[in-house]
């Protein structure tokens, strides 16, 4: 897939999560089941527990985390919808234990910006998220920009939303040919990958986005692709209970006799 068409294509999804923000802020208030099945990490020591939430939406998933670990957490929320920032920062104001940041900034350009935090954190998440970044190649290297931000010990938790496989989603995929007619650029179709879907949304299906279905072989090269450990996979979510498929990754606490590392965003290794 060229450059032209993975801009093409995150331009297409910016617009349209622009255009949907309140729908979805509506419909999208609840956990989701496969949350309470991932293992998290080991508090590290009397510190708390560093949460980075990688397209937070409007922050549910700090509300779910939060009785579960039963404890203080650190949770910074990085979207790049105002929309949804605004709706995530009323609602874990309520937390009092809880210490928040928000980041602006889109989660899918091909190199983080600057505003991106240079923390490492304990748990990393992407929900809903992995299907949305154009190109084979450009999804295994977000993964690794996931996965420099885990600190030793950490996790990284992506879930794969597993559309093409249900049923009830059928009736949602368009032709590409759509995206002409609703008055959107030509796109090149020879550029499009395997798996690669336009999906419509909305009563009409008249509101367009970009989806890439992961298979079970993009799911093994995803989790390579890392760098870190998987600890778990599993199926959960939707009426199905196998609408989204997670990863669930570990970076190793490096030891002195090992002489372990990690690659820090910038390229260098850290210890």
């Amino acid at each position: 897939m060229n450059s032209q068409t993975r801009q093409q294509l995150r331009d297409l999804n910016r617009s349209f999560y622009e255009r949907t923000a309140a729908a979805f802020a509506e419909t999208r208030n609840h956990a989701w089941p496969g949350w309470d099945q991932i293992p998290l990490p080991n508090r590290p020591g009397e510190r708390s527990l560093r949460v980075l939430d990688i397209g937070c939406g409007n922050g549910r998933f700090a509300l779910a985390l939060h009785p579960r670990l039963g404890a203080p957490f650190q949770y910074c929320g990085l979207d790049d919808n105002p929309l949804m920032i605004s709706l995530a920062k009323p609602s874990l104001a309520t937390l009092e234990d809880v210490e928040t940041e928000w980041i602006q900034a889109d989660a899918l350009e091909e190199m983080p910006s600057d505003v991106w935090p240079s923390a490492r954190f304990d748990l990393v998440v992407a929900f809903g998220l992995i299907h949305h970044v154009p190109g084979h190649s450009q999804r295994r290297q977000f993964m690794k920009h996931l996965a420099n931000r885990v600190a030793p010990g950490g996790q990284l938790v992506v879930a794969a939303w597993q559309f093409a496989d249900q049923d009830r989603f059928e009736g949602r995929t368009l032709p590409w040919s759509t995206l002409t007619e609703a008055g959107h650029a030509t796109l090149d179709p020879s550029q499009l990958e395997p798996g690669d879907y336009l999906l419509g949304f909305g009563s009409m299906n008249n509101a367009l986005r970009y989806c890439h279905h992961c298979d079970d072989d993009e799911v093994d090269s995803l989790s390579r692709s890392s760098g870190l450990k998987e600890v778990a996979r599993f199926s959960a979510d939707g009426r199905s209970q196998n609408l989204n498929r997670y990863l669930v990754l570990q970076r190793p606490i490096p030891t002195a006799s090992s002489g372990m590392g990690f690659d820090g965003p910038d390229g260098s290794r850290l210890s």
